[in-house]
């Protein structure tokens, strides 16, 4: 099994040689990201979620060895972030309905569909998320748990500004802290999925 720092450190060493300007690009390219799929009509809580995804998944494949030949990272990413996109509307089919039934129905008509639909409107969803969310957080270790906090914040300028005081506070690299709260994340991810999925299963 890939070793999540391998694969962020991949990711970044694909990005740039310079460790900086890898950073640079990175939080770029996940902010890109992101603003992808809010155009895409994907619900706000899972924009920095799919970006997130479509980053490891690049970076998985770059740490198993697979060549990528598409010299610009955002038109990969783009690609492959269709592939992520594709694969969270099906989930969201099964969240609504038999899939057979609603395989016809658009991202928005799937939208409407959950906003109407009980738990699966986006309040109680929300609610739901963050309740999985802080239990998820309590399950780290304290100093992981405060950094993830300090350095989180909806504003993507301001959670890099947040990273960067960090970093300095810990006397650690802004790369060795991005690749250690990359880490942090995909466990918080993981995590939350399963505690989502197992609350809606108990329903």
């Amino acid at each position: 099994m890939v070793d999540h720092q391998d694969v962020l450190e991949t990711l970044l060493s694909w990005l740039s040689p310079d460790k900086d300007q890898a950073g640079q690009l990175y939080e770029r390219l996940r902010r890109k990201l992101v603003e992808l799929f809010a155009r895409r009509g994907v619900p706000t809580l899972f924009w920095h979620e799919l970006a997130d995804e479509t980053l490891d998944r690049i970076g998985r494949k770059l740490a198993e060895g697979e060549t990528i030949h598409n010299p610009e990272p955002m038109a990969y990413a783009f690609g492959v972030s269709q592939f992520v996109l594709s694969e969270f509307w099906r989930r969201q089919r099964r969240r609504v309905g038999a899939e057979t039934q609603l395989d016809d129905l658009s991202p928005r008509d799937l939208i409407e569909i959950a906003a109407k639909d009980g738990l699966r409107e986006e309040g109680q969803e929300k609610e739901l998320r963050l309740e999985c969310m802080d239990a998820a957080l309590k399950t780290l270790q304290p100093e992981d748990e405060s950094l993830m906090r300090a350095c989180h914040h909806d504003d993507l300028r301001q959670q890099t500004a947040n990273r960067r005081q960090a970093a300095e506070r810990l006397n650690w690299e802004e790369n060795s802290l991005r690749v250690h709260l990359h880490r942090i994340r995909l466990t918080l991810q993981r995590k939350v999925r399963a505690c989502i999925e197992r609350r809606q299963r108990n329903l």
